[in-house]
């Protein structure tokens, strides 16, 4: 790692092995959508897999958000912003499904799990965040 990365990095912290939590899950789970899809070329099939590693790409740093109990307010920010997008994703999602027009069944369902594993980070954040505005200056408590 290069400065300034390097200085924010506690290896105690990470300590989630995502080579055995996140990517045979991904892997499984693209396995299984494209065992009953029409189109499995490589290109279709890459594009499955990162729609569900986008649902669970943040995982490693909720993990050390959590472990830590405490998260910079910038980081955080992000992070409750990513959140919220997926939220309004999903409203697309649903004001398309009223219109009657087509939806990826899969990409939705991978939106929900994404916007699910956000919102008991969300929660935790708009709490914290409000307490942490007399606070500690940069760092908001989980």
């Amino acid at each position: 790692m290069k400065m300034p990365y390097k200085l924010g990095y506690d290896k105690e912290l990470d300590s989630l092995n995502h080579y055995l939590f996140i990517y045979p899950p991904v892997l499984l789970m693209t396995i299984l959508i494209h065992t009953t899809n029409r189109y499995s070329g490589f290109w279709n099939i890459s594009w499955t897999f990162s729609v569900w590693l986008e649902a669970v790409a943040i995982v490693p740093q909720l993990y050390i958000v959590y472990k830590k109990r405490e998260v910079e307010i910038i980081t955080g920010t992000y992070m409750a912003s990513l959140g919220c997008y997926k939220g309004f994703y999903i409203l697309n999602w649903i004001y398309k499904i009223v219109q009657g027009k087509s939806l990826v069944w899969f990409k939705l369902l991978a939106g929900i799990i994404q916007f699910g594993i956000y919102c008991d980070f969300l929660y935790y954040y708009f709490i914290s965040a409000k307490v942490s505005s007399k606070g500690k200056g940069n760092i908001i408590q989980i």
